[in-house]
């Protein structure tokens, strides 16, 4: 007998120290870019969006997924491709860390609905509330002092 599963999963992760290097130009086509590394390791983006310090991912994971490892991929995967692609970006990074939340399928049409307006969204709401709001409404503790790799984004890289 086959494995059956219909695990649906928000990945939320952004850019280190919230520089904001996915511009319009770049956006649609790493998110495009991100749905391809997850169709070629048995995942499937249900939608894809965000703004220019991080991104929103909709996905149905596969039953032997692993949440770190596509994370891994998509970062590693990502940053190569917009590296090539986009080399006047100068150093596109990650933060460290992700976050994932699981999604009833009867509420599936609000989430792509709420990733699909993340720039509308973002016009009266930071990343920082937007993401204390997840976790919070997920049920998940955390220390607000560690959310983020630091408080001032125009801080130099490493």
């Amino acid at each position: 007998m086959g494995s059956f599963t219909n695990v649906i999963v928000h990945l939320v992760f952004g850019t280190r120290r919230r520089r904001p290097w996915i511009q319009s130009g770049l956006r649609g086509r790493m998110h495009e870019y991100m749905g391809g590394v997850l169709r070629a390791n048995g995942w499937k983006a249900i939608e894809i969006g965000g703004v220019e310090d991080h991104v929103h991912l909709l996905v149905r994971m596969p039953a032997d997924g692993s949440f770190g490892t596509i994370v891994r991929e998509l970062k590693l995967s990502s940053l190569s491709w917009t590296k090539k692609c986009y080399p006047e970006i100068g150093k596109p990074r990650w933060q460290g860390g992700y976050s994932a939340f699981s999604v009833n399928s009867k509420k599936l049409d609000g989430i792509r609905n709420y990733i699909r307006n993340q720039e509308v969204h973002h016009r009266s709401r930071s990343f920082r509330e937007e993401y204390e709001s997840l976790l919070k409404s997920n049920g998940i503790e955390y220390d607000p002092r560690h959310l983020f790799d630091r408080e001032n984004p125009d801080d130099a890289d490493d």
